[in-house]
């Protein structure tokens, strides 16, 4: 993992599309990471959802993006129903994480 590029866990990044670079394996991790491109020439790691591939785009907003592995949006602007994988985070309240284990069921 580079020094030279930061995680991108909580997704802030928003309105700015990425492309996959580069899936890699972290030997700290039981998953693989994903190196984003940015356009704005920013470089960020995140977790690798299921069926993120190099190449693919990527993109985090508060609302109105297409539902696919990758994309990242405020949990109010996802529909109901959608199925999604989740990253815990220590300051989650209750009620988040409620939302999402019930949203992660589906």
């Amino acid at each position: 993992v580079s020094t030279q590029s930061t995680w991108d866990f909580k997704r802030t990044k928003f309105d700015i599309e990425g492309t996959v670079a580069a899936i890699e394996y972290d030997p700290n991790r039981n998953c693989r990471i994903a190196l984003i491109n940015y356009v704005d020439g920013d470089k960020r790691y995140i977790l690798q959802p299921s069926g993120l591939k190099v190449g693919d785009k990527v993109q985090a907003a508060e609302s109105g993006l297409d539902i696919k592995p990758g994309n990242a949006m405020k949990l109010k602007s996802i529909p109901v129903g959608t199925v999604s994988y989740t990253h815990l985070r220590a300051h989650e309240t209750r009620e988040d994480l409620v939302c999402r284990l019930l949203l992660e069921k589906k």
